[in-house]
């Protein structure tokens, strides 16, 4: 089972953001801050020297962007997760997206009311419970990989996606609803695209997320699905 307390790297490049995201990660349970960076380049040198368990990582940065970081510590194969920090705009939702479908956890949004108590309220409540999804994924994948200690291998024969869908598509059921929050952006990106063109009953996809992000995943999910959404 992992360490109860959490280590987390704050990346942005706005030192008022950075102070503000360690004011109120100092007052949420079993996290502990180890660090802080101002842009990726830096991140990537912390991250291999502190190995935190999550970052808090700014969307858009100078030099290496948020997605940058990102795709270089999948590539290293880096245990770290990332909480993505977004602005409610259709770049800041398009570039979130793009962060969410390479494997983020989550995201958060950067406060942009003009009353600071306000401000700082808001990014406590959205990090608390960001925060305590983290941990009850870590928890079941720890579960996950006990259980698995003692469960032989077995041959696959087909995965269980395409085997369902081409159920479906002979009118075994009248309509698929996925209901996903979050990881959903990344566990969508690999089931969707195994359903057929040619699937025979409706899909409905609900993504608890601000609809301007729910609209540029759609756009990204069409790209990647023979199915269109």
């Amino acid at each position: 089972m992992p360490n109860s307390q959490i280590r987390v790297l704050i990346v942005d490049d706005s030192a008022l953001f950075r102070h503000a995201l360690r004011d109120v990660l100092g007052h949420v349970p079993d996290v502990s801050v180890v660090g802080s960076a101002n842009d990726g380049a830096s991140a990537l040198e912390k991250i291999a020297d502190l190995d935190p368990d999550l970052l808090t990582l700014d969307v858009e940065m100078p030099g290496l962007s948020g997605i940058d970081v990102l795709k270089e510590l999948k590539r290293r194969g880096c245990r770290a997760k990332a909480i993505m920090v977004s602005r409610l705009t259709a770049k800041g939702a398009s570039s979130t997206t793009d962060a969410l479908l390479a494997g983020a956890f989550d995201f958060i949004l950067k406060p942009a009311d003009r009353d600071r108590m306000d401000n700082r309220r808001l990014l406590l409540q959205a990090v608390t419970e960001k925060i305590a999804a983290f941990q009850t994924w870590r928890l079941s994948r720890s579960e996950v990989s006990d259980q698995s200690r003692d469960v032989p291998c077995s041959p696959v024969q087909e995965t269980a996606p395409v085997a369902r869908s081409r159920s479906l598509a002979r009118g075994h059921a009248e309509a698929i609803l996925i209901g996903t929050s979050t990881g959903g952006p990344d566990a969508l990106r690999q089931l969707l695209p195994q359903f057929p063109v040619d699937l025979a009953v409706p899909v409905m996809v609900v993504q608890h997320m601000p609809a301007v992000f729910t609209s540029s995943l759609a756009q990204r999910l069409n790209s990647l699905c023979p199915l269109p959404f």
